[in-house]
């Protein structure tokens, strides 16, 4: 087991868009089989407050019941994010301290990718989510109050709490779900199936979509030969992986991983699948 994958943190990133707790869940079980340190981001998102601003934007469906009549100020909307982010922190104190695990919290602005990858360390994973990234503020009838802007609030200092406990044998991640790597090429490749075999269960094999190019998919099958790992994973194509993401009701029954973004060509990549229906993204 490398440095990078003993003493790095497990992020997982997710703002008030994200209904799901499956981004949670990947996590724990990601920092409880690589005995790491489970960190929780919770990102304000800028496009919300910058339409909570307009004295046309109202609330459909973020928080909690809708109320067809009520008016979503920028005012309002930082106490339902400040309630939101409280709400994660004490479910990530409950999970770790259930799971005996190291856990910190921090907040910023902005956005999911953007500020996790400022975040994250060489050595750390990201879990993002990937459900569906889309407004959920309406216009409507101009209203004649007005609206003050929000003061920025920066990032808080990372809370810290729980001490780490002995890793119980035999971990695995919750549920099962079918494991799919998709590694790219050169080194981060090797880091991403380095961490992906350590996460593959006894149920069968991962699925792995090389890279196009013959010579550097060949690369990748002998070095996985090397380490006698060909017989963990079962080769499939990026139409496959894009095809098991959009089955009906397959959220939450795979999980991705990928490297994280190494240009702004990748990251507008991966921010795009971030708006399509699918699993938990886990960048290495």
């Amino acid at each position: 087991m490398s440095d990078l994958v003993e003493t790095g943190r497990i992020w997982v990133a997710l703002d008030a868009l994200e209904r799901s707790e499956a981004p949670l869940g990947t996590a724990v079980g990601l920092a409880r089989i690589l005995q790491a340190e489970l960190a929780a981001l919770f990102v304000e998102n800028v496009d919300l407050l910058r339409m909570a601003a307009f004295p046309q934007a109202f609330e459909t469906r973020l928080f909690g019941q809708h109320d067809p009549a009520g008016q979503q100020g920028p005012e309002r909307l930082e106490a339902a994010l400040r309630a939101q982010a409280s709400a994660l922190q004490r479910q990530l104190v409950r999970t770790a301290g259930a799971s005996g695990l190291r856990w910190s919290f921090r907040i910023a602005r902005g956005r999911v990718l953007q500020q996790a990858l400022e975040v994250a360390g060489a050595g750390d994973c990201v879990v993002l989510p990937s459900a569906a990234i889309a407004t959920s503020l309406a216009i409507t009838r101009p209203d004649p109050a007005t609206r003050r802007g929000a003061a920025t609030r920066a990032g808080t200092a990372p809370q810290r709490g729980a001490i780490a406990s002995a890793r119980p044998a035999g971990l695995s991640l919750a549920g099962s779900p079918q494991l799919w790597a998709l590694p790219g090429v050169g080194p981060r490749a090797r880091r991403v199936l380095e961490i992906a075999h350590r996460l593959l269960d006894q149920d069968g094999p991962g699925r792995l979509v090389l890279p196009e190019a013959p010579r550097e998919a060949a690369e990748l099958r002998d070095w996985l030969r090397q380490r006698g790992w060909q017989d963990d994973w079962r080769e499939a194509s990026l139409a496959d992986l894009q095809a098991a993401r959009q089955q009906p009701g397959g959220a939450g029954a795979g999980i991705l991983l990928l490297p994280r973004p190494a240009d702004g060509a990748e990251r507008a990549q991966l921010e795009g699948s971030l708006r399509r229906a699918g699993w938990p993204i886990v960048m290495v």
